[in-house]
Order: C-alpha cells, then sequence, then structure tokens
C-alpha cells in the first residue's frame, strides 16, 4: 500500500476521510494559490474541523519545507526509507 500511495494515492484502499485529506495536501503542494473555500468545505463535510484543516495546513508546510531543503542540500530525510525504495523504480 505505501507504494500506491507515493505513486497514484486515488488507487489505494482509502476511506473517503483520508482521500479528501490527501487531495487536499496536495492541492497545498502543487498549487496553493489555487486553494480555495470549496476544499476547506470538503475536509468540513468530511468531519475535519477548522482546527483540523489549520494544524494540517501547518504540517503540509512544514514538510513541503523540510524537503526543499533535503532537495537543495541533498539531504536524506529519512535514509531508511531511501534505503527500501531504492532501485525499485
Amino acid at each position: 500500500m505505501v507504494e500506491q500511495l507515493t505513486t497514484d494515492f486515488r488507487s489505494a484502499p482509502l476511506d473517503p476521510e483520508t482521500l479528501v485529506l490527501l487531495e487536499f495536501a496536495e492541492k497545498v503542494t502543487l498549487t496553493p494559490s489555487q486553494v480555495v473555500d470549496e476544499d476547506l468545505e470538503k475536509l468540513r463535510q468530511a468531519g475535519f474541523s477548522d482546527d483540523d484543516i489549520y494544524l494540517t495546513t501547518h504540517i503540509i508546510g512544514i514538510f513541503n519545507y523540510l524537503v526543499r531543503l533535503a532537495d537543495v542540500f541533498d539531504l536524506d530525510l529519512d535514509p531508511e526509507v531511501n534505503t527500501e525504495t531504492r532501485g525499485k523504480n
């Protein structure tokens, strides 16, 4: 399932709440200026509170920041994961 999540999370057997959350994370990551009220409303309808959304958005932003630092400085954020996935592409 980890491979499905990293290659195409939409095809993974996820509950609707997790799918909505991952779609939001993808949009915040790839096209943050295109996040609109409807995106937040989808999260609310899935059961997320405004506090949940606020914290989730912070976590997404922090993770994206760390990944960018790692990319620039060629760092392994999680060497164990990188070791397991090397050579599988």
